[in-house]
């Protein structure tokens, strides 16, 4: 094997592809954004496809609103659907124009934990945890929230990055994740569930303090990271809370969503 380095003289003919993650909080615009791209692209790429797993219905509802034909939705309720559903995508001959959009990376997560229930303990997450709580309360020794948790989340980082983010991360097309915030377990007075120190990490270093559902390690992925919400008037927000491209790391950049792709490049 042979690998060409690159010379700065090359630099200006390169344009690396978008990687981005669109957080958000349900209702604020993320199924409304993916629509706008497929517009937008046909437009400018119209031979070029986007490819998208979907574990909401929101999107596709979006979808029916504004049909478009270079848009591709796998439908999934589980983690082997989704993988199903990733390598039929593979296989369909990816062009660096092209985009494959994740909706939602947070029920993806889920999705890999309901699959390291089902191997290890043989019943879905809500039934061995509804068990565990029927134990607590007859006074039987709790059970660990994962059962035998070496098992577990071999089983389930096998699912979601093995054979799933460590693949996509590598990919030569334009990559589009989005992920469902939420009140961060430092937040929420009422909340027993301790935020991870992962989680932390991972929200301070893009100074958000909400949390963000999904796999921890999730966020260090992506080039850029945009904050979507709804203003008070209906309409809808964009906040850059990172981008590896900017020339000024500290630069507080927020644009109103009327086509998202549009407003996002300029």
């Amino acid at each position: 094997m042979k690998i060409i380095p690159i010379t700065s003289d090359q630099l200006s003919g390169i344009s690396p592809p978008e990687f981005i993650e669109l957080l958000g909080f349900p209702r604020s615009g993320k199924s409304h954004a993916i629509i706008d791209l497929a517009h937008a692209w046909k437009r400018i790429y119209p031979n070029n496809s986007i490819y998208t797993i979907d574990t909401e219905n929101g999107l596709i509802k979006e979808w029916k609103k504004r049909p478009i034909d270079n848009f591709q939705l796998w439908p999934c309720s589980n983690m082997d659907e989704v993988l199903f559903s990733f390598r039929d995508i593979l296989e369909r001959n990816i062009q660096k124009d092209d985009w494959i959009v994740i909706e939602s990376m947070g029920r993806i997560w889920g999705f890999a934990q309901d699959l390291g229930y089902s191997e290890i303990a043989n019943m879905t997450k809500s039934e061995y945890l509804a068990m565990r709580r029927d134990k607590i309360a007859s006074g039987e020794k709790a059970l660990p929230v994962t059962p035998h948790p070496e098992q577990f989340w071999q089983v389930t980082k096998n699912a979601h990055n093995r054979e799933f983010m460590d693949i996509l991360v590598t990919l030569k097309c334009n990559k589009l994740l989005t992920t469902t915030l939420k009140l961060s377990g430092v937040e929420r007075s009422d909340s027993k569930i301790k935020e991870s120190r992962a989680r932390k990490d991972a929200r301070v270093s893009i100074a958000l303090d909400m949390g963000i559902d999904g796999e921890p390690r999730n966020p260090y992925y992506p080039d850029t990271i945009l904050w979507m919400y709804r203003e008070d008037n209906g309409s809808y927000s964009c906040k850059v809370l990172g981008d590896r491209s900017w020339d000024s790391p500290d630069s507080n950049i927020t644009f109103t969503v009327s086509s998202f792709w549009y407003d996002f490049i300029t």
